[in-house]
Protein backbone atom coordinates (compact mmCIF):
# COMPACT_ATOMS: atom_id res chain seq x y z
CA UNK A 1 0.00 0.00 0.00
CA UNK A 2 1.26 3.47 -0.84
CA UNK A 3 2.68 5.22 2.27
CA UNK A 4 0.39 8.24 1.79
CA UNK A 5 -2.71 6.04 1.61
CA UNK A 6 -1.58 4.06 4.63
CA UNK A 7 -1.08 7.26 6.64
CA UNK A 8 -4.51 8.53 5.59
CA UNK A 9 -6.21 5.31 6.68
CA UNK A 10 -4.40 5.41 10.02
CA UNK A 11 -5.57 8.98 10.55
CA UNK A 12 -9.16 8.04 9.73
CA UNK A 13 -9.06 5.14 12.20
CA UNK A 14 -7.68 7.39 14.92
CA UNK A 15 -10.39 9.97 14.27
CA UNK A 16 -13.09 7.27 14.37
CA UNK A 17 -11.75 6.01 17.70
CA UNK A 18 -11.77 9.52 19.13
CA UNK A 19 -15.33 10.16 17.97
CA UNK A 20 -16.52 6.84 19.40
CA UNK A 21 -14.80 7.54 22.73
CA UNK A 22 -16.33 11.03 22.88
CA UNK A 23 -19.85 9.80 22.06
CA UNK A 24 -19.64 6.95 24.56
CA UNK A 25 -18.49 9.32 27.30
CA UNK A 26 -21.36 11.68 26.48
CA UNK A 27 -23.85 8.78 26.58
CA UNK A 28 -22.59 7.62 29.99
CA UNK A 29 -22.72 11.18 31.35
CA UNK A 30 -26.27 11.65 30.08
CA UNK A 31 -27.35 8.29 31.53
CA UNK A 32 -25.75 9.14 34.86
CA UNK A 33 -27.52 12.50 34.90
CA UNK A 34 -30.88 10.90 34.23
CA UNK A 35 -30.35 8.36 37.00
CA UNK A 36 -29.34 11.05 39.47
CA UNK A 37 -32.32 13.22 38.55
CA UNK A 38 -34.80 10.51 39.56
CA UNK A 39 -35.99 10.65 43.15
CA UNK A 40 -34.80 7.64 45.13
CA UNK A 41 -37.61 6.25 47.28
CA UNK A 42 -36.20 2.90 48.47
CA UNK A 43 -32.60 1.90 49.09
CA UNK A 44 -31.95 -1.64 50.36
CA UNK A 45 -28.47 -2.89 51.19
CA UNK A 46 -27.40 -6.41 52.25
CA UNK A 47 -30.92 -7.10 53.49
CA UNK A 48 -31.40 -10.39 55.32
CA UNK A 49 -34.27 -12.09 57.11
CA UNK A 50 -34.08 -15.22 59.26
CA UNK A 51 -37.10 -16.95 60.78
CA UNK A 52 -36.99 -19.50 63.56
CA UNK A 53 -38.93 -22.74 63.06
CA UNK A 54 -38.50 -24.63 66.31
CA UNK A 55 -34.77 -25.25 66.67
CA UNK A 56 -34.12 -24.41 63.04
CA UNK A 57 -33.28 -21.06 61.50
CA UNK A 58 -34.68 -20.49 58.03
CA UNK A 59 -33.15 -17.80 55.82
CA UNK A 60 -35.91 -16.09 53.81
CA UNK A 61 -33.71 -13.31 52.40
CA UNK A 62 -29.95 -13.02 52.10
CA UNK A 63 -27.76 -10.13 50.95
CA UNK A 64 -30.55 -8.36 49.03
CA UNK A 65 -29.60 -4.96 47.60
CA UNK A 66 -31.44 -2.67 45.15
CA UNK A 67 -32.84 0.82 44.62
CA UNK A 68 -36.37 1.87 43.67
CA UNK A 69 -37.18 5.23 42.12
CA UNK A 70 -40.16 7.57 41.96
CA UNK A 71 -42.77 6.71 39.30
CA UNK A 72 -41.26 3.28 38.53
CA UNK A 73 -43.35 0.19 37.80
CA UNK A 74 -41.27 -2.66 39.25
CA UNK A 75 -41.93 -6.40 39.22
CA UNK A 76 -40.47 -8.67 41.92
CA UNK A 77 -40.42 -11.96 40.03
CA UNK A 78 -39.81 -15.41 41.45
CA UNK A 79 -41.26 -18.80 42.26
CA UNK A 80 -42.93 -19.72 45.52
CA UNK A 81 -40.39 -19.60 48.33
CA UNK A 82 -38.07 -17.17 46.55
CA UNK A 83 -38.48 -14.49 49.23
CA UNK A 84 -40.55 -12.01 47.23
CA UNK A 85 -43.46 -11.87 49.72
CA UNK A 86 -41.04 -11.40 52.62
CA UNK A 87 -39.37 -8.57 50.72
CA UNK A 88 -42.70 -6.90 49.91
CA UNK A 89 -43.73 -7.11 53.58
CA UNK A 90 -40.48 -5.43 54.62
CA UNK A 91 -40.98 -2.64 52.08
CA UNK A 92 -44.52 -2.22 53.39
CA UNK A 93 -43.48 -2.07 57.05
CA UNK A 94 -45.38 -5.27 57.92
CA UNK A 95 -42.23 -7.28 58.74
CA UNK A 96 -38.75 -6.24 59.82
CA UNK A 97 -35.46 -7.45 58.40
CA UNK A 98 -32.97 -9.30 60.60
CA UNK A 99 -29.92 -7.59 59.11
CA UNK A 100 -28.85 -5.00 56.57
CA UNK A 101 -30.65 -1.73 55.89
CA UNK A 102 -33.65 -0.46 53.97
CA UNK A 103 -34.69 3.17 53.80
CA UNK A 104 -37.86 4.72 52.44
CA UNK A 105 -36.56 8.21 51.73
CA UNK A 106 -35.29 9.15 55.22
CA UNK A 107 -37.29 6.48 57.09
CA UNK A 108 -35.11 3.66 58.45
CA UNK A 109 -37.44 0.64 58.23
CA UNK A 110 -35.05 -1.79 59.91
CA UNK A 111 -34.48 0.28 63.07
CA UNK A 112 -38.07 1.57 63.30
CA UNK A 113 -40.23 0.36 66.20
CA UNK A 114 -43.80 -0.93 65.78
CA UNK A 115 -45.33 2.52 66.32
CA UNK A 116 -43.10 4.10 63.68
CA UNK A 117 -43.90 1.30 61.22
CA UNK A 118 -47.64 1.77 61.84
CA UNK A 119 -47.31 5.47 61.04
CA UNK A 120 -45.23 4.65 57.95
CA UNK A 121 -47.88 2.24 56.63
CA UNK A 122 -50.68 4.67 57.37
CA UNK A 123 -49.06 7.72 55.82
CA UNK A 124 -47.13 6.33 52.87
CA UNK A 125 -48.18 2.85 51.71
CA UNK A 126 -51.13 1.51 49.73
CA UNK A 127 -51.60 -2.27 49.69
CA UNK A 128 -53.34 -4.45 47.11
CA UNK A 129 -53.70 -8.07 48.21
CA UNK A 130 -54.48 -11.18 46.20
CA UNK A 131 -57.81 -11.82 47.91
CA UNK A 132 -59.25 -8.26 47.95
CA UNK A 133 -59.98 -7.97 51.74
CA UNK A 134 -63.13 -5.91 51.21
CA UNK A 135 -65.58 -5.57 54.10
CA UNK A 136 -68.60 -7.62 52.94
CA UNK A 137 -71.23 -5.53 54.76
CA UNK A 138 -70.12 -2.27 53.10
CA UNK A 139 -70.74 -1.14 49.53
CA UNK A 140 -67.86 -0.41 47.18
CA UNK A 141 -67.84 3.30 47.92
CA UNK A 142 -68.27 2.69 51.67
CA UNK A 143 -65.21 0.40 51.64
CA UNK A 144 -63.22 3.23 50.14
CA UNK A 145 -64.76 5.90 52.36
CA UNK A 146 -63.81 3.90 55.47
CA UNK A 147 -60.14 4.25 54.47
CA UNK A 148 -60.31 7.92 53.47
CA UNK A 149 -62.11 8.92 56.67
CA UNK A 150 -59.49 7.14 58.78
CA UNK A 151 -56.62 8.68 56.80
CA UNK A 152 -58.21 12.15 56.96
CA UNK A 153 -58.52 11.87 60.74
CA UNK A 154 -54.71 11.78 60.80
CA UNK A 155 -54.45 14.82 58.57
CA UNK A 156 -53.83 13.01 55.27
CA UNK A 157 -54.93 14.47 51.95
CA UNK A 158 -57.22 11.93 50.25
CA UNK A 159 -58.92 11.39 46.93
CA UNK A 160 -62.70 11.63 46.75
CA UNK A 161 -64.06 8.03 46.96
CA UNK A 162 -66.10 8.41 43.77
CA UNK A 163 -63.03 9.78 41.96
CA UNK A 164 -61.08 6.74 43.15
CA UNK A 165 -63.77 4.46 41.72
CA UNK A 166 -63.69 6.42 38.49
CA UNK A 167 -59.92 5.90 38.24
CA UNK A 168 -60.50 2.12 37.93
CA UNK A 169 -63.59 2.46 35.74
CA UNK A 170 -66.13 1.33 38.35
CA UNK A 171 -68.03 4.48 39.33
CA UNK A 172 -71.21 2.68 38.23
CA UNK A 173 -70.62 0.04 40.92
CA UNK A 174 -70.42 2.51 43.82
CA UNK A 175 -73.47 1.13 45.65
CA UNK A 176 -72.79 -2.57 45.01
CA UNK A 177 -71.78 -4.90 47.83
CA UNK A 178 -68.75 -7.18 47.31
CA UNK A 179 -71.02 -10.21 46.88
CA UNK A 180 -72.62 -8.46 43.89
CA UNK A 181 -69.28 -7.90 42.16
CA UNK A 182 -67.09 -10.21 40.09
CA UNK A 183 -63.61 -11.14 41.30
CA UNK A 184 -62.01 -8.68 38.91
CA UNK A 185 -64.33 -5.89 40.00
CA UNK A 186 -63.55 -6.61 43.66
CA UNK A 187 -59.83 -6.42 42.93
CA UNK A 188 -60.24 -3.12 41.10
CA UNK A 189 -62.24 -1.81 44.08
CA UNK A 190 -59.33 -2.81 46.32
CA UNK A 191 -56.97 -0.86 44.02
CA UNK A 192 -59.29 2.17 44.21
CA UNK A 193 -59.30 1.83 48.01
CA UNK A 194 -55.49 1.81 48.07
CA UNK A 195 -55.25 4.79 45.70
CA UNK A 196 -57.82 6.85 47.60
CA UNK A 197 -55.40 7.58 50.43
CA UNK A 198 -52.96 8.91 47.77
CA UNK A 199 -50.05 6.71 48.87
CA UNK A 200 -46.40 7.38 48.06
CA UNK A 201 -45.99 3.74 47.01
CA UNK A 202 -48.41 1.03 45.88
CA UNK A 203 -47.42 -2.53 46.89
CA UNK A 204 -49.29 -5.37 45.17
CA UNK A 205 -49.16 -9.00 46.30
CA UNK A 206 -50.04 -11.29 43.34
CA UNK A 207 -52.92 -8.98 42.29
CA UNK A 208 -53.93 -11.24 39.39
CA UNK A 209 -53.22 -14.56 41.10
CA UNK A 210 -56.88 -15.48 41.63
CA UNK A 211 -58.12 -14.16 38.27
CA UNK A 212 -58.45 -15.43 34.71
CA UNK A 213 -56.41 -13.79 31.94
CA UNK A 214 -58.99 -11.31 30.65
CA UNK A 215 -60.04 -10.21 34.14
CA UNK A 216 -56.40 -10.01 35.15
CA UNK A 217 -55.73 -7.63 32.27
CA UNK A 218 -58.41 -5.25 33.59
CA UNK A 219 -56.69 -5.25 36.98
CA UNK A 220 -53.25 -4.72 35.44
CA UNK A 221 -54.69 -1.88 33.35
CA UNK A 222 -55.88 -0.15 36.52
CA UNK A 223 -52.39 -0.45 38.04
CA UNK A 224 -50.71 0.84 34.87
CA UNK A 225 -53.05 3.87 34.79
CA UNK A 226 -52.31 4.60 38.45
CA UNK A 227 -48.62 4.59 37.64
CA UNK A 228 -48.78 6.61 34.42
CA UNK A 229 -51.54 9.08 35.21
CA UNK A 230 -51.01 9.62 38.93
CA UNK A 231 -47.25 8.97 38.99
CA UNK A 232 -47.64 6.46 41.83
CA UNK A 233 -44.70 4.05 42.05
CA UNK A 234 -45.98 0.46 41.79
CA UNK A 235 -44.27 -2.72 43.03
CA UNK A 236 -45.91 -5.99 41.99
CA UNK A 237 -44.81 -9.41 43.20
CA UNK A 238 -45.65 -12.30 40.94
CA UNK A 239 -44.48 -15.72 39.76
CA UNK A 240 -45.93 -14.89 36.32
CA UNK A 241 -43.11 -13.85 33.98
CA UNK A 242 -45.61 -12.55 31.40
CA UNK A 243 -46.34 -9.55 33.62
CA UNK A 244 -42.67 -8.51 33.47
CA UNK A 245 -43.24 -6.85 30.11
CA UNK A 246 -45.28 -4.12 31.82
CA UNK A 247 -42.44 -3.12 34.11
CA UNK A 248 -39.75 -0.46 33.95
CA UNK A 249 -37.50 -2.90 35.80
CA UNK A 250 -37.67 -6.52 36.90
CA UNK A 251 -35.97 -7.81 40.05
CA UNK A 252 -35.74 -11.61 39.85
CA UNK A 253 -35.42 -13.51 43.11
CA UNK A 254 -34.60 -17.15 43.82
CA UNK A 255 -33.60 -18.82 47.06
CA UNK A 256 -33.94 -15.55 48.97
CA UNK A 257 -31.38 -13.74 46.82
CA UNK A 258 -31.53 -11.23 43.99
CA UNK A 259 -30.41 -13.15 40.91
CA UNK A 260 -30.93 -10.48 38.30
CA UNK A 261 -32.11 -6.88 37.85
CA UNK A 262 -32.92 -5.81 34.32
CA UNK A 263 -35.06 -3.39 32.31
CA UNK A 264 -37.23 -4.86 29.54
CA UNK A 265 -36.48 -3.35 26.10
CA UNK A 266 -39.82 -1.52 26.22
CA UNK A 267 -43.04 -1.58 28.20
CA UNK A 268 -45.68 -3.53 26.31
CA UNK A 269 -49.38 -2.60 26.39
CA UNK A 270 -51.60 -4.60 28.72
CA UNK A 271 -53.48 -5.99 25.72
CA UNK A 272 -50.36 -7.89 24.67
CA UNK A 273 -49.88 -9.69 28.00
CA UNK A 274 -50.73 -13.39 27.76
CA UNK A 275 -50.33 -16.28 30.19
Amino acid sequence: MHPCLSNALAALRARARNLLTRDLAKFEADSSGKSESRELIFRARALGTVYKAGQLEVSALSDVSFDLFQSEWVVLLGPSGSGKSTLLNILGGIDSASSGSVFFRDHDLVQADSRALTRYRREHVGFVFQFYNLIPTLTAIENIRRVTELAASYGARCMDPLEALRSVGLENRADFFPSQLSGGEQQRISIARALAKMPDILLCDEPTGALDVETGKLVLGALVRANRELGTPVVVITHNAAISGLADRVIRLAGGRVRDIHAPPCRIPVSEVEW
